[in-house]
């Protein structure tokens, strides 16, 4: 696989001869997500056609199991060949990439469909489940069932009126119907035979199916289930057509289960339909599968003869308000005088049928059209959307011409309950804003968490075009929280839109939707149906669940990167997942403190990673849309496999999930810095300090890319920035004075700086930075302070021994040189975490043994950590064991060898640079080399 950079500027993502489309923020086209894969749209260039490409999910690359199952599910669907069921054009199953490429259906699924136009008319909404019947009846003659038939997993393609498909889709309102996703696709039967079949699909055990359209004997886990188990679920979906929502929707998992199996269907919901379509209904949801209907094709006929009985008028075609979800406030709804069950949605816009009096039709119109109007004056008024022109009679439509959207920045909401507590639960609120517009690709989205006053937006630079600024405050008390929030127009500071919402805490989701909804709307920025069911989604339904994660959620927020900090998110989190097991998010944080614990070299066991693993992949199952858990994915990855395409695949699945998350950007820098693309690398950190300009650490880390490509006074620049929003930083402080030592070759002042700041940092950073500046004797009372025996060094940890053996060498005591570097060894040899196979922890082996007076294995074990680092799977480990190499080269003699390294690290983007060579300590064994002298001389 080829992949350019996250916003497009060096290309796409390509598999094989595809290539992903990019949206317009130039972040990957994702049309769907599951818990194996992730579709794609794209383009086949071979044929030059449009594909939706299905890609395993990274989270399941490695598992023969899974992929076996995801190529049988490509299989399946290839060998069913009918116009209701997409078709499968080109599977790939060996070595790194697993996808298939599949005919794209330019449509919507039926969830998204329904969202947007209500219930359908009686006949149309036999019509379309005869094409799922026709459909299911292709799939089950070649002895599959789909298992999975549910709204989401069907498309609807709509043929305007005068297309050629138009006239022969009538009965469907030009609308053509396709099956998609076999993921749980099965043989009817599978025998001993089958079994041993390789390409025979694999029997699973427990239920497999989404609960509210599952029939009772899936949800029984019986093992013979047959056919008729998909038609209950089309009468699930004819259900659904008809009044808005399924038959049976639980308020959990379990009880949506149990209903099917054991509850009675609410036939007076259905009782205002025709005879026919009543009995249609019957013979599809018997709770008994013999009593359905006998198979798919009998289904459809009985379909079309309830379709033909009708009565003129088309039978009723209007849910009571209970049954039948609101249009969209950002769907125009346009209220048609046609007789019921006319004209549905063509290419021309959305459109409702309704059965009104003419009076009220009239009625309706005007106050529409007065509605539209006054709402077009108002945009034109606060933001220059001027309304576009009426059309003129005969002439073709053209699409508006793409304005840049409008941007919001968030900023940090005040707290009102004075204490540290809430001040963290209000950041906590307009980060989980900023999460919930994110996914409103309307809108640019600026996070300003540490700015508090209107008046620093000009400093930032957006008081300028269409922009806007979200402030609020939260009050917490008890189990109630208020909330005030405000919009105001950053260029002329008029208040565009204000609300103040007092709820049960649970209830802040539904905050959240809400103040999402009214900033698209206040900013003219529609909402699609995919956004809709984004924003709608609820974490958990759980208040103690809720509250357990809150409490770890707010403990993650405030810091502190400790074991005992962590170990508690971690309680909080599989409290909250113990309370409610289906809650994604909590799971994600589970996941991410679990990772943090390992990062941070606090307990390195295969266990541990082992949980954050399992955590971060059930987050992904429950919600596939949910950004933070592939993040949290991507992060254990980072150890797992740090191989920065597969890293690059699952950071680009969440920011296409969220586009311009500022956290993700800063990600995906260091993931390009990995491939070794240090252009594609400040893209994105640049990307990401412009979607957070008040964090400095987003600002340093511009600084941190610059100064590896050793562009210093540009970094220069960058730290200053940083310094000015969060003074006092010593090791920010530090890297300025280091850019500038750099440009000016001023070492001297260098050191100054350091001296002068060193004291305020922790031992932990403290005594590295004595090490640097040859402070030998601060280093070592720093190390004492550190009452661990352990200490972290290069994303690794290791004994404290092996750090002092070296210091002790740099003061001439080398009879405590070599007792530490004995006690290194044994130490190093004694462990069993899972990183000793790393080849960052191979080379701290390997000097360890140096120090412990054997200088060939050292050697040895040097360089095959080296060829176990190729640049392929990663740059910064592999110039991280380069250094090192280098550092041990010097120590055992083999200058020529150190010499060739440091020539090679300082012809690449590097941490390191000729000024620090020239006085790094580590290299002292190589003093007096000649071709050591010419790489150290300075260079005007």
């Amino acid at each position: 696989m080829n992949s350019g950079s996250p916003n497009g500027e060096q290309g796409t993502l390509a598999y094989a001869h595809f290539r992903v489309h990019q949206r317009e923020d130039g972040s990957p086209w994702v049309l769907g997500m599951g818990g194996m894969g992730v579709t794609y749209k794209a383009s086949d260039t071979r044929l030059r056609v449009e594909v939706a490409l299905k890609v395993i999910h990274p989270a399941r690359l490695g598992d023969p199991d899974v992929q076996r199952l995801f190529v049988r599910e490509a299989r399946a669907a290839a060998r069913v060949g009918h116009p209701n069921v997409a078709a499968i054009s080109y599977l790939e199953d060996r070595g790194a990439e697993v996808f298939y490429a599949m005919e794209f259906v330019d449509g919507l699924s039926l969830h998204a469909w329904l969202r947007r136009h209500g219930p359908l008319p009686t006949g149309q909404a036999l019509a379309f489940a005869g094409q799922i019947a026709h459909g299911l009846a292709a799939i089950h003659g070649q002895h599959l069932i789909h298992r999975d038939l549910k709204p989401p997993n069907v498309m609807v393609v709509t043929y305007p009126e005068g297309h050629p498909r138009h006239a022969a889709l009538a009965d469907s309102g030009g609308c053509l119907l396709k099956i998609i996703d076999f993921g749980l696709a099965r043989a009817v039967s599978v025998s001993a035979a089958d079994l041993s079949d390789a390409d025979a699909p694999l029997p699973t055990a427990g239920f497999r199916g989404t609960a509210a359209y599952a029939s009772p004997e899936q949800c029984e886990e019986m093992a013979d289930l047959d056919p008729r188990s998909d038609l209950y679920s089309l009468g699930c979906m004819l259900w659904e057509l008809l009044t808005g929502r399924p038959p049976f929707v639980g308020r959990t998992h379990r009880e949506t289960l149990n209903v099917h199996v054991s509850g009675r269907l609410p036939w007076s919901d259905v009782a205002r339909f025709p005879p026919a379509v009543v009995a249609v209904l019957r013979g599809l949801l018997a709770r008994s599968r013999e009593d359905r209907f006998a198979d798919a094709a009998s289904a459809a006929a009985a379909l079309a003869d309830a379709q033909r009985l009708l009565p003129a008028g088309g039978g009723p075609d209007l849910a009571p308000p209970s049954a039948s979800p609101a249009v969209p406030a950002s769907t125009p709804a346009f209220v048609s005088g046609s007789r019921v069950g006319g004209s549905p949605p063509g290419s021309s816009g959305t459109r409702i049928t309704l059965e009104l009096p003419p009076r009220w039709w009239v009625g309706a119109t005007a106050i529409g059209l007065l509605l539209l109007l006054g709402l077009a004056g108002i945009a034109w008024w606060r933001f220059g959307v001027r309304p576009p022109p009426p059309p003129v009679a005969g002439a073709a439509a053209t699409p508006p011409a793409t304005a840049e959207p409008p941007t919001v920045a968030v900023l940090r909401f005040t707290d009102l309950g004075g204490d540290a507590a809430a001040e963290l639960f209000a950041r906590g609120m307009s980060e989980d804003l900023l999460s919930s517009l994110a996914k409103v690709r309307g809108l640019r989205l600026i996070s300003l968490q540490s700015t508090q006053i209107p008046t620093d937006l000009d400093r930032l630079g957006l008081a300028k075009g269409r922009r806007a600024f979200l402030e609020g405050s939260v009050r917490r008390q008890g189990s109630r929280v208020r909330i005030t929030t405000r919009l105001t127009d950053a260029a002329t500071s008029q208040q565009l839109w204000s609300e103040t919402y007092e709820r049960e805490l649970i209830d802040a989701f539904e905050i959240q939707r809400s103040v999402a909804h009214e900033i698209a709307r206040a900013l003219a920025a529609n909402l699609t149906p995919a956004e809709e069911n984004a924003l709608a989604e609820r974490p958990t339904r759980n208040s103690e669940a809720y509250e357990a994660w809150l409490k770890g959620r707010t403990l993650w927020q405030s810091g502190p990167r400790t074991l005992a900090a962590n170990e508690e998110v971690v309680q909080l989190c599989e409290r909250a997942v113990a309370l409610d097991p289906d809650f994604a998010l909590a799971w994600a944080y589970l996941a991410r403190a679990q990772n943090v614990i390992y990062f941070y070299a606090f307990d390195r066991s295969p266990e541990r990673l082992l949980r954050a693993r399992r955590a971060a992949e059930t987050a992904i199952r429950l919600q596939p849309n949910l950004a933070e858990a592939h993040i949290a994915f991507a992060r254990v990855q980072w150890f797992e496999d740090p191989n920065p395409e597969v890293l690059l695949r699952a950071y680009n699945v969440a920011l296409a999930i969220t586009p311009g998350n500022a956290e993700i950007l800063t990600a995906l820098a260091d993931i390009h810095r990995q491939r070794d693309q240090m252009a594609d690398a400040l893209a994105a950190s640049r990307e990401a300090a412009a979607r957070a300009p008040d964090d400095a650490s987003k600002l340093s880390a511009v600084g941190n890319t610059l100064a590896e490509m050793r562009r210093y006074a540009e970094a220069e620049g960058w730290f200053k920035r940083s310094l000015d929003l969060a003074p006092g930083d010593p090791g920010r402080t530090l890297r300025y004075h280091l850019c500038i030592a750099e440009r000016t070759g001023g070492w001297e002042r260098y050191l100054e700086q350091s001296r002068a700041l060193v004291g305020r940092m922790p031992p932990e950073q403290r005594w590295s930075e004595q090490w640097r500046t040859r402070d030998f004797r601060g280093a070592l009372e720093s190390l004492q302070e550190i009452k661990d025996a352990e200490i972290a060094t290069n994303w690794q940890r290791v004994p404290k021994t092996l750090v002092t053996s070296a210091i002790h060498r740099a003061l001439g005591d080398e009879a405590a040189a070599l007792a530490d570097g004995r006690a290194a060894l044994a130490a190093m040899q004694a462990s069993t975490a899972a990183v000793t196979v790393l080849p960052g922890w191979q080379i701290k082996l390997a000097l360890a043994h140096a120090r412990a007076g054997d200088p060939a294995t050292a050697l040895t074990l040097g360089e095959a950590a080296l060829r176990a680092a190729p640049a392929e799977r990663g740059a910064i480990v592999q110039l991280q064991v380069m250094d090192e190499l280098a550092e041990l080269c010097a120590e055992t003699g083999q200058a020529e060898r150190g010499c060739e390294l440091i020539s090679e690290l300082l012809a690449r983007p590097w941490w390191g640079s000729q000024l620090l060579v020239r006085y790094a300590p580590a290299y002292d064994g190589l003093r007096g080399h000649p071709r050591f002298q010419r790489l150290i001389e300075p260079r005007p």
